[in-house]
């Protein structure tokens, strides 16, 4: 016969020894799908997709700004897009490459010196994770969210990010030309 205080320590050690399988598992996870280009051609790559989130981000964030729809599921879906875009590139800014979340793209990657910097204030991104990947209570449809100042503040990262580029890595500049004048034709930059 099991006696409750035997029973109660182990199923209080069950949650830590599962816990310590679930690190260890994700350790491994991150080591074996951690992002460590080797070569020009695979940053170039990572490059591109850096600016694949800077065109969907900026082109659907002005897409809603200037839209006149009125449905509701529709404007939460156009309304949704550009959020994640800008949660990707705050990511790609805030990460240092080591701390990265497995295989994703940093400012770092390309820019050793570079010092990690979000440009989505804490406040702000808890309220994106909260909308776009939580059931979260505190959730609302109709949150007005202020992407004008959230675009502007990425758009000044993003130059910074080239300067950096400049001084450090200025063969690696063109890379991200099409971001840059991406943000250039629609925010005047």
């Amino acid at each position: 016969m099991v006696r409750c205080g035997a029973l109660t320590g182990r199923l209080n050690s069950a949650p830590e020894r599962k816990e310590a399988r679930t690190r260890a598992l994700d350790a491994a996870y991150r080591e074996r799908m951690a992002w460590n280009p080797s070569t020009e051609a695979e940053l170039r790559d990572g490059a591109s997709h850096y600016c694949y989130e800077v065109e969907q981000a900026v082109g659907q964030a002005l897409f809603v700004d200037r839209s006149t729809i009125t449905s509701g599921f529709v404007m939460n879906a156009l309304t949704e897009a550009p959020l994640l875009h800008l949660r990707l590139l705050d990511d790609f800014f805030r990460f240092r490459r080591e701390a990265s979340p497995c295989d994703d793209v940093t400012a770092q990657h390309f820019v050793a010196e570079w010092t990690p910097t979000p440009f989505l204030d804490v406040d702000e991104r808890r309220e994106i994770n909260a909308y776009l990947t939580h059931l979260a209570a505190r959730r609302t449809h109709t949150k007005d969210w202020k992407l004008g100042p959230m675009l502007n503040r990425f758009a000044d990262l993003h130059d910074r990010f080239i300067a950096a580029l400049v001084e450090h890595k200025p063969s690696r500049v063109a890379w991200f030309d099409h971001g840059t004048s991406v943000i250039a034709a629609a925010l005047g930059g």
